[in-house]
């Protein structure tokens, strides 16, 4: 690699921070956006040891989203585009700026992506801009602008911005592995999977939105769930229950009141949260957390005991 490639790696790789950018680690996941004032050349090698040394990640993937610039992977390339792309281990890229500007990367371990893909050679290398991969540029601008003005997010808002984060990454690896004529009809499915993952902590969200996201009538959204034995506004629900569960099963989410674990989940309040949990079979959402405490308290008692 020449001096200049040298210089290049050191925008994808190096921790501190430069005017008008920042870096953010929230839980598993790091947050950075960087600045250029001048049209850009940047390389990554394939490997991310300084990545690794500074943010604990062991094996990072980032997804990068360019803000106000169009990007070259590679010599391949014909034109620039604005559309997300990912870099990860054993993959060297070129990447080519065509103008000043900024981009937002989400760095995050493989193993919490790699769920969505059988193989690495399923990562995508550039994603298309749609309805999803526009949906989670919009959660990322969001949080990275309220983290560069507004207060550190408390425990729980890391826990609910990592998952959503996460989720969105794995739904846009779905969405992309989807997209070839023999996985069209099953392809519909994933794509409404991953943008529940990413949605369904918003209440507003609905079957007839999700229909809308994907350019499909609600009959024919009822029709590719009804191949999986499942309905959308099951799975929506479900989804939104899971993400309660997950917050209170988590000691981080502790501070949180049962409505904001509702509200939090993409219920009204904690009354429609504990009757949705009644429909699908579970204790209430009171009883579940105090019977984790319960559960801890006794693990403590018993590694606390005289082992004579």
């Amino acid at each position: 690699m020449d001096h200049e490639d040298s210089e290049l790696l050191g925008h994808f790789e190096e921790t501190s921070d430069k005017p008008a950018a920042f870096v953010l680690r929230c839980r598993g996941i790091v947050i950075r956006r960087m600045v250029w004032t001048e049209p850009a050349r940047w390389a990554w090698p394939g490997a991310a040891g300084t990545l690794s040394a500074a943010y604990g990640l062991a094996e990072p993937v980032a997804v990068v989203f360019p803000e106000n610039a169009g990007v070259l992977l590679g010599r391949e390339e014909a034109a620039a585009s604005p559309a997300p792309f990912f870099l990860q281990r054993g993959r060297p890229e070129r990447v080519t700026w065509d103008d000043a500007g900024s981009c937002l990367v989400l760095w995050a371990e493989r193993s919490a992506l790699q769920a969505a893909a059988e193989n690495s050679a399923a990562l995508p290398r550039r994603v298309s801009e749609t309805v999803l991969t526009r949906s989670l540029r919009g959660l990322l601008t969001a949080t990275a602008d309220g983290l560069r003005t507004g207060p550190p997010p408390t425990a729980a808002a890391q826990y609910v911005l990592e998952h959503l984060l996460i989720e969105g990454a794995r739904g846009m690896i779905v969405e992309a592995s989807g997209t070839d004529e023999r996985k069209r009809g099953e392809g519909v499915y994933e794509r409404a999977q991953a943008l529940i993952r990413v949605k369904a902590s918003d209440q507003e969200y609905s079957v007839a939105a999700l229909a809308a996201d994907l350019g499909l009538s609600e009959r024919h959204l009822q029709r590719a769930f009804a191949e999986h034995d499942r309905s959308p506004r099951g799975t929506l629900r479900r989804t939104r229950v899971d993400l309660a569960l997950e917050m209170l099963n988590d000691p981080d989410a502790d501070g949180l009141t049962l409505d904001e674990i509702a509200l939090r989940s993409g219920f009204a309040d904690s009354t429609a949260m504990r009757a949705c949990f009644a429909r699908e079979s579970l204790d209430t959402p009171r009883r579940l957390r105090r019977n984790r405490d319960r559960r801890r308290l006794e693990s403590h008692d018993r590694v606390g005991e005289d082992p004579r």
